[in-house]
C-alpha cells in the first residue's frame, strides 16, 4: 500500500500537539490511507523540551539571562519533569505510529512516501520555525511526490515580507488549508489556488474516540474548575476566582495555581490521556489556550478562553465559525455577565458542518 507522511510537532510535550497528531493520523487512516508521523525532531525546537536542555544552544537562542534562569527551573522542576515527559514518550510509543529518526534532509531521501501533509499545529509560525523553513515547506521532497497542508496554524500576525516570503513558500503545494481562516484570506489575494480553511485535527474526533483513550475513573473527585492556563493574566485570576466561588468549584490546573486559590491542585505532569480524563469530568473550563478550547468544545463544557494579544487569532477564528465569540475574554471583561449557558445542539450542528468539509478536503487531496 502506498504510504503518506505526516510532519509536525509530535515531539513536543504539549497536550495540544500530540493529540492533533494523533487525531490526524487516526482519520488519515480512516480514509483507508496508511501513513506515519515522519520522526523529525529538530533540534533548536526539540531542546527546550529536554529534561536538562543543551546549554550552548539555548544561550546561542535566547541570551544568558534566559538560559540562566531556564537551567534554573529545569533544576528545580527536575522530578515533575521526568514524570511528564515520561507519560509523553508512552503516549507516543502507544498511539503513534512513527517512521525511524530522521536528523538530515538525506533521511528524509530514504522514504518513498506518495504523499507528504505537513499540518497540524504551529508548524508555519514564523517564530518557531526560524532555520527549518526547508524542512517545513518540504523544499527538499522529489516533483513527483504529493505536497499537501492541513491546517497548519501561523497563529500570528504576517508583516507584507511575511507574506511576499510565505506566498513563495507554499505556491508549489498541490492542496493548500490553514487552521486560521484569516491567514486563508490573505492568500486566497496572492495566490493562483484556493486556500482552505480547515478544523483543527482535534475536532474531528467524536468525543468517544477520546474516551476510549482515557481510564474510565475520575482522576480527581468532586466538582471542579479546570484552568489550562498556559499563560497567566489579571483577568484569569479574576474570572477563575470569580467563576469557583459561584459555581463552588475547587480549582485544578496546569500551573502551581497558587495565585488562583492556595488550595489549586496542578495536572502539569499529568500525561495526555489524563488530560483527556480531566476534561471529561471538569464542571467549567478557563482556558489560555487553542486546544484548551478545542477539548472544551468537544466534551461540550461551559467554558471561557482567555485571549492571546500575539496568537489570538487561533481562538477567535475558530469561535467565531461555530458562533460562540462571546465565549472569548478580554481584559475589559465584565465578570458580572459569567454563565455556563451554552447551547451545544447549535454548536455541534455547526462544528458536525465544518468537520464534513474537513473530512472531505483530506479525501480529496489524498485521493486525486
Amino acid at each position: 500500500m502506498k504510504k503518506v507522511g505526516i510532519l509536525t510537532f509530535h515531539f513536543s510535550n504539549n497536550y495540544g500537539a500530540v493529540l492533533q497528531c494523533y487525531a490526524l493520523q487516526k482519520v488519515v487512516s480512516s480514509l483507508g490511507v496508511e501513513c506515519e508521523i515522519v520522526d523529525f525532531r529538530p533540534k533548536k525546537i526539540n531542546n527546550k523540551y529536554k529534561l536538562i536542555p543543551n546549554f550552548l544552544d539555548l544561550m546561542k537562542e535566547n541570551g544568558i539571562k534566559y538560559t540562566a534562569l531556564k537551567y534554573a527551573v529545569s533544576f528545580r522542576d527536575f522530578t515533575k519533569n521526568y514524570k511528564r515527559n515520561k507519560k509523553f514518550e508512552e503516549f507516543r510509543m502507544t498511539f503513534l505510529n512513527m517512521s525511524k529518526r530522521v536528523k538530515t534532509v538525506d533521511d528524509f531521501y530514504a522514504f518513498e512516501y506518495v504523499s507528504y501533509i505537513v499540518g497540524s499545529d504551529q508548524v508555519w509560525n514564523p517564530n518557531i520555525i526560524k532555520g527549518y523553513e526547508d524542512y517545513y515547506f518540504l523544499k527538499f521532497i522529489n516533483d513527483g511526490t504529493k505536497r499537501i497542508s492541513y491546517a497548519p496554524s501561523i497563529s500570528i500576525e504576517l508583516t507584507k515580507e511575511d507574506i511576499v516570503e510565505y506566498s513563495n513558500n507554499i505556491r508549489l503545494f498541490d492542496y493548500l488549508s490553514l487552521r486560521e481562516e484569516s491567514h486563508c484570506r490573505i492568500f486566497n489575494e496572492t495566490l493562483e489556488t484556493e486556500v482552505f480553511p480547515c478544523l483543527d485535527p482535534t475536532l474531528l474526533l467524536e468525543k468517544a474516540e477520546y474516551e476510549n483513550m482515557m481510564n474510565d475513573d475520575r482522576i480527581i473527585e468532586g466538582d471542579y474548575l479546570l484552568v489550562y492556563d498556559m499563560h497567566s493574566s489579571q483577568v484569569l485570576t479574576k474570572l477563575c476566582k470569580k467563576i469557583s466561588d459561584k459555581y463552588n468549584l475547587k480549582i485544578v490546573s496546569y500551573s502551581s495555581g497558587k495565585n488562583l486559590s492556595s488550595s489549586a491542585a496542578s495536572f502539569y505532569s499529568y500525561g495526555p490521556s489524563e488530560f483527556l480524563n480531566l476534561f471529561n469530568f471538569s464542571s467549567f473550563v478557563i482556558t489560555s489556550s487553542f486546544h484548551g478550547t478545542a477539548f472544551s468544545i468537544i466534551f461540550n463544557k461551559p467554558f471561557y478562553t482567555i485571549n492571546h494579544k500575539k496568537k489570538g487569532s487561533r481562538m477567535k477564528d475558530l469561535l467565531e465559525s461555530i458562533d460562540l465569540e462571546s465565549r472569548l475574554v478580554f481584559d475589559s471583561f465584565d465578570t458580572s455577565q459569567i454563565n455556563d449557558k451554552i447551547d451545544y445542539s447549535k454548536v455541534n450542528s455547526k462544528l458536525k458542518k465544518n468537520k464534513t468539509t474537513s473530512v472531505e478536503f483530506l479525501k480529496k487531496s489524498l485521493n486525486n
